[in-house]
């Protein structure tokens, strides 16, 4: 699909790594973010401000391959 985030429809999940999410987050139910314990080069970072119009629902940390620590979050309205 060319554009997932405009064709994702309700329920569905939409992986948003190479675009910025900002535009479609009205009609976002949920985020699925993952954080490394890393700082990397990108071309695109995901807006954390949009956040403030979710809320934390569930975190969890864990070791990765290649990173010690990796830290899984789910944010809902």
């Amino acid at each position: 699909c060319e554009d997932p985030l405009e064709k994702g429809a309700e329920g569905e999940f939409v992986l948003a790594e190479l675009k910025d999410p900002s535009p479609y987050l009205a009609k976002t139910e949920k985020i699925l973010l993952y954080r490394w314990n890393r700082t990397y080069p990108d071309d695109v970072v995901f807006p954390l401000d949009a956040l403030k119009d979710f809320r934390l629902t569930a975190s969890e940390e864990f070791a990765g391959s290649s990173h010690d620590n990796i830290t899984f979050e789910v944010y809902e309205r």
